[in-house]
């Protein structure tokens, strides 16, 4: 079939970008379920992987949040619908199941991975991709940043990581691979390619809607902070860089010590205290970070400095999110409770 869509030396420049990014990160000719709503951002990346990938193992995901008119969301269908029919890509729809006028940005985005995450299994799929780019990143930083955050946090999105389990239903496939190939390009150029191939995205107004907050750093502050440095996204988005770097080395050295001061059982673990004293605070948060996510326990910064004033104590118990943590002398245990 004959490209509809014109394509020159930036596109391609692109798009070998691209497909160099994925080269030794997943591997070839692999299954891909690619999320898409209709925007510039995930309308680029279908069409790089339109041009890069093997088209039948490509399927588009497309999801109705139902916060808008059925005339809008049918129309960002249809406007994928349209270039996958031309590269002969298959594409899925799916929707949320309630629809409420006060939705959390947490909430919205919880409903949307874990339907892709179902998708993936019933189509046997291990790898999701998303059109995130270096302006989200920088976004995603400065929102973590606002809440309160740990170096964890800071690090943001990560061009490849596993799927959070609680997304995925565990009777099935458990191993699911998150790949955000354009977390690297700016917008600007993201908008550039889609002019070059003659194409008009479609766009969501709720981007407007300055009540969530993601859309008021966004609209109002990252344009405030690139009037004292134009290129703020780049700069957000470098330091995300060199903090992921250093947390990588932090988490290799709290493994290391995990290793040799943590006893797993089933479901609990015991650490030992002298041990794990001895180590520099950020170790120490680190190594009891690692024994909550060994036992699938969800917990906060303030949950981690409660046990950590355990190593001044002899006896002592403080409840956890479905756990509890207690202490003797010699030892902390953290134990998830099985309901």
């Amino acid at each position: 079939m004959k490209n509809k869509y014109t394509a020159n030396r930036f596109t391609r420049a692109l798009e070998r970008k691209i497909s160099s990014f994925l080269d030794g990160k997943i591997q070839n000719n692999s299954k891909i379920l690619l999320a898409c709503s209709g925007g510039p951002d995930s309308t680029t990346l279908l069409l790089i992987m339109a041009q890069i990938w093997p088209t039948n193992k490509i399927t588009v995901a497309y999801f109705d949040h139902r916060l808008r008119s059925k005339k809008k969301t049918n129309l960002e269908y249809k406007f994928l619908k349209d270039i996958c029919e031309h590269y002969d890509i298959k594409i899925i729809r799916g929707h949320s199941n309630k629809k409420s006028k006060i939705v959390s940005e947490d909430a919205l985005r919880n409903a949307r991975y874990k339907w892709l995450a179902r998708s993936c299994q019933d189509l046997k799929i291990q790898n999701i991709m998303t059109g995130h780019n270096q302006n989200d990143q920088a976004e995603t930083v400065l929102f973590r940043l606002i809440r309160g955050t740990s170096l964890d946090g800071v690090k943001a999105m990560q061009v490849k990581t596993s799927l959070d389990s609680v997304f995925i239903n565990q009777k099935k496939q458990t191993k699911l691979f998150l790949f955000r190939p354009l977390l690297n390009t700016s917008r600007e150029v993201i908008n550039s390619y889609l002019n070059s191939m003659n194409i008009s995205a479609l766009y969501d107004s709720t981007n407007d809607n300055n009540k969530y907050i993601r859309n008021y750093i966004r609209n109002e502050v990252i344009p405030t902070l690139q009037k004292i440095n134009p290129k703020v996204i780049d700069a957000v988005s470098r330091f995300a860089t060199i903090v992921n770097v250093d947390n990588n080395t932090l988490s290799m050295y709290a493994n290391k010590h995990y290793r040799k001061i943590v006893v797993e059982k089933k479901h609990s673990v015991e650490i030992d205290k002298q041990a794990i004293s001895r180590l520099p605070p950020s170790l120490i948060n680190r190594v009891i970070l690692d024994c909550c996510q060994y036992l699938e326990i969800k917990i906060n910064n303030d949950h981690i400095n409660h046990i950590v004033g355990f190593l001044e104590k002899n006896r002592a118990y403080y409840s956890l999110p479905n756990a509890e943590a207690r202490t003797t002398k010699k030892l902390i245990t953290i134990k998830r409770l099985i309901k």
